[in-house]
Order: structure tokens, then C-alpha cells, then sequence
């Protein structure tokens, strides 16, 4: 995939995920209905936490785009792995460099 593609990828996922968001501020404005369980109320909030998540990463990678570090880790610098970007374009870091961080909500 070139940097366009890429590009476009990113910002088709980021106007979606936009849209979900705006969705679910919707939904959390709203009052739960008497009787749903506590559970459901705190899905939807950590649910909404991860879109924030994955939206920030997006905006990062596509400023990693602009600056011509796409692809290259941020924390030392090598290459990502190809395999690694294709799967999850917005990534920053390479497998090894993540291996070695807390996992956040999205498993990266």
C-alpha cells in the first residue's frame, strides 16, 4: 500500500469512527433505563474511551505521514514491520517495541 492509500485508509476510519463517537455521546447524554445493569452504562463508556483511543492514533499516523516518519517506531527508531503496518495502519511502534508496553484497549 502507498502513503495515499494509506492516507485514505486513515481518514475513511477516522470519519467513522468520528461518527460512532458522535453516536455514542449521544447515548451517554441519555438516561439509562431503570433497570440495566451498571455493567452496560460502563461499556459504553470505556467503549467510548477506546474511540478516542484509536481516533488519537489515527491523527498520529497521518501526522506521521506528513513528516515522513511513517513505518519507523517511535520509540527506537527502526522499521515497523510491514506485516504490523498492514494490519493496523495506525500504529506507531514496532511488535517488539510494544511487546515491551502495557497493552491498551485495542490489544497494540
Amino acid at each position: 500500500m502507498n502513503h495515499a492509500e494509506i492516507r485514505d485508509l486513515l481518514n475513511k476510519e477516522k470519519t467513522r469512527l468520528e461518527e460512532s463517537l458522535s453516536r455514542q455521546d449521544v447515548s451517554l447524554k441519555g438516561d439509562f433505563e431503570k433497570g440495566q445493569r451498571f455493567s452496560q452504562e460502563e461499556m459504553s463508556i470505556i467503549n467510548h474511551k477506546a474511540t478516542r483511543e484509536k481516533i488519537k492514533d489515527i491523527v498520529a499516523a497521518l501526522s506521521r505521514l506528513d513528516d515522513g516518519t511513517y513505518s519507523i517506531c517511535t520509540s527506537c527508531g527502526k522499521p515497523i514491520e510491514p506485516d504490523r503496518l498492514n494490519a493496523y495502519p495506525e500504529v506507531g511502534t514496532c511488535i517488539t517495541c510494544a511487546s515491551k508496553r502495557p497493552k491498551n484497549i485495542w490489544g497494540k
